[in-house]
């Protein structure tokens, strides 16, 4: 009887993986950008095995460059369009009273300021998440390889009492057998004395 059972190994790499999509997708769901690429670099990057059929950068790899490519993009862009805006406003305050200028200057360096403290806020914000999450993750896979382990036992005790049973009706086989073979044996052994028997009795009435 074969044992087949999935390697231990393959079902990590598979969890991970799982957690992996996970976290891509959770990333999406969040407005800020840069949320969304400090979501993505806190991800786990151990799992980033080779390709084993074209020995390149793995599935995973390629998922995770790209979104911290996508939302690396969309902070630069972010970062444009308020510059552009804050530029934009500053000119036209220029034009309507030069004297404004220092306020205008003040206004950009706190807009900036918060913008700062806004994101320093936000990365805080997303390691304690990210942090709950590995453990989360941590805790489901340390259930799963429990289960694995007891699914392990409970397929080596079943093949264990499989051997024994075929054991055992081997056994019962080759005695059955045996026995049948005995019995043919002493038909044979009476059909014979009795055909000796039968030629002497009928020699004496000749």
């Amino acid at each position: 009887f074969e044992n087949r059972k999935p390697c231990r190994d393959v079902m990590i790499k598979y969890i991970r993986r799982v957690e992996f999509l996970k976290g891509i997708l959770n990333t999406k769901k969040l407005e800020d950008p840069v949320e969304r690429a400090a979501a993505v670099q806190m991800l786990p990057v151990n799992i980033f095995t080779p390709n084993e059929f074209t020995n390149g950068p793995s599935i995973t790899t390629q998922i995770h460059q790209k979104a911290t490519a996508k939302y690396e993009k969309e902070i630069r862009q972010e970062l444009f369009e308020t510059n552009l805006a804050n530029t934009n406003d500053e000119l036209r305050q220029r034009h309507i009273n030069s004297n404004n200028q220092d306020e205008d200057i003040n206004a950009v360096l706190n807009y900036h300021h918060k913008m700062q403290e806004k994101i320093a806020e936000n990365m805080i914000l997303m390691t304690n998440n990210m942090k709950e999450h590995a453990l989360t993750a941590s805790t489901i896979i340390k259930k799963d390889l429990s289960i694995l382990e007891k699914s392990d036992k409970l397929a080596d005790n079943n093949t264990t009492k499989l051997k024994d049973e075929a054991f055992k009706l081997g056994e019962h086989t080759k005695s059955t057998w045996r026995c049948w073979l005995w019995v043919m044996i002493a038909f044979v052994l009476v059909v014979f004395f009795n055909m000796i028997l039968f030629i002497k009795i009928v020699k004496k009435k000749i």
